[in-house]
């Protein structure tokens, strides 16, 4: 005698234990984003290690709407599956899949859609590429910590070159990178290069144009360390510079 289990009942018990481990990850998740006040965010805090670095419990909303999303797909599967073989409701299923996935995209979309005007690109990161490599500092140097995502674009402008750079952002801002932007914001200065020598720079970049009415200050100030700079290339917007000596 053989056995044989419907594939219809192994299905649907698999979608329940699916939805009931995800739709409890979901409930935690929900509860947790609440914060310190819910009380669940409070415990984790205090018992899971490295949980302090999650600082905004809104994102476990994240969780909430990933489990929706896996939710929504058992659903649209099992309307698709309701189809069994009959050609016309399965393609009709399959249209029903298809409206829900454009109306779940056009529900994400913004019009007018908000279009922004890349960075410009220096071509001096060009002759920057081609040297060994070595750490790169980028001036300004954002030293408030309300810039501090001001950053940002030298991270992205270090996609042409890749090489390691002292300016960054992110979530976690280490204490380190507190105490040397504030002195790094004031380049060019005899403080800003001993930390620069202590991080091994080598490169300097330095854009004019975002230093706005304070750029003849800065070239002016500037002279007094030229004996340890090399020039490498320069435009109207930007200089870069290879450190040789340090003062």
């Amino acid at each position: 005698m053989c056995w044989r289990r419907d594939p219809a009942v192994v299905t649907s018990r698999d979608d329940r234990e699916t939805l009931a481990l995800y739709g409890s990850l979901g409930v935690l998740a929900f509860w947790g984003s609440f914060g310190p006040p819910a009380g669940l965010y409070t415990v984790l805090y205090r018992v899971v290690p490295l949980f302090t670095f999650l600082r905004a419990p809104s994102r476990f909303g994240l969780l909430v709407v990933f489990v929706l999303s896996i939710s929504a797909a058992i659903a649209l599967a099992r309307i698709i599956s309701m189809a069994g073989s009959d050609p016309a409701l399965h393609r009709r299923s399959r249209l029903v899949a298809a409206a829900f996935g454009i109306v779940a995209i056009a529900e994400l979309n913004v019009i007018p859609f908000p279009w922004e005007r890349a960075l410009a690109v220096s071509t001096n990161y060009r002759v920057l590429a081609s040297m060994p490599r070595a750490v790169v500092a980028e001036f300004p140097f954002y030293g408030e910590r309300i810039a501090f995502p001001l950053h940002a674009q030298y991270m992205v402008l270090s996609t042409t070159h890749w090489m390691p750079l002292v300016n960054g952002y992110s979530d976690y801002i280490p204490q380190d990178f507190r105490e040397a932007a504030f002195v790094l914001d004031s380049f060019p200065s005899t403080d800003t290069f001993k930390i620069l020598e202590r991080r091994r720079v080598r490169y300097i970049g330095i854009h004019w144009d975002m230093y706005g009415p304070r750029q003849e200050e800065i070239r002016t100030k500037l002279k007094d360390f030229t004996q340890h700079l090399r020039p490498l290339a320069s435009d109207e917007t930007m200089a870069l510079y290879e450190i040789v000596s340090f003062p």
